[in-house]
């Protein structure tokens, strides 16, 4: 699945031994954004170093601790636009990359698994709560959301955040339209998936 989908998408991953390093071997690190737990000079797999984009919020000899996953967790839950679950009991760190992307209206997928199978509880307990089951690559390649068209008003609000001005005031002040014009162009911009709120008053495109 990782190897086709970086073909099309950026996949976002950590480098945990299992799916994690099995999904950066199969995408050789192209199109790959790896988040780590740790320092980067405490990553387990040297080889994720030289090819994907490499991300982590700790300095670079910060050792491993166990909560950090969940830290961890919550980065690729946010900076990722899909989700998919692999795997994952109840109990696993998998469920809190489940919540907060479920938290923050994520499309989640999740590959199903046999009943009682404890490896896939996770998986077919998201796909009882709505996400979407995958069972064959299809089901992530050609799931495509189609954007709502944009009125006058919204193209220039988004015109000017395309050309890099990102805070409120100075859209209000670029845009030529008023204050509650403005405002509700950036709501319903976020609304129809064209940019996302980065800070109390800045924007960014949601596809970049």
């Amino acid at each position: 699945i990782a190897e086709q989908l970086c073909k099309e998408k950026v996949v976002v991953t950590g480098d945990s031994s299992g799916v994690e390093q099995e999904t950066i071997f199969a995408t050789s690190g192209k199109n790959t954004i790896c988040f780590l737990a740790c320092g980067i000079n405490k990553v387990s797999n040297k080889d994720v170093l030289k090819s994907a984009l490499v991300v982590t919020e700790y300095y670079p000899t910060f050792n491993l601790r166990g909560y950090q996953y969940i830290e961890r967790n919550r980065l690729i839950a946010s900076f990722s636009q899909e989700i998919l679950i692999v795997s994952g009991s109840e109990k696993s760190g998998v469920r809190y990359t489940l919540e907060f992307a479920q938290d923050n209206y994520k499309t989640i997928y999740a590959l199903p698994y046999n009943v009682g199978e404890i490896s896939g509880e996770l998986c077919n307990k998201a796909i009882k709560n709505g996400a979407i089951l995958v069972d064959k690559l299809a089901d992530l390649v050609m799931q495509k959301v189609e954007q709502k068209p944009l009125t006058s008003q919204e193209q220039i609000v988004f015109n000017l955040i395309e050309q890099g001005i990102t805070q409120e005031d100075d859209i209000i002040e670029h845009s030529g339209l008023g204050v509650e014009i403005v405002l509700q162009c950036l709501v319903t911009l976020e609304i129809k998936d064209y940019v996302i709120k980065c800070g109390a008053t800045e924007y960014a495109l949601t596809n970049f």
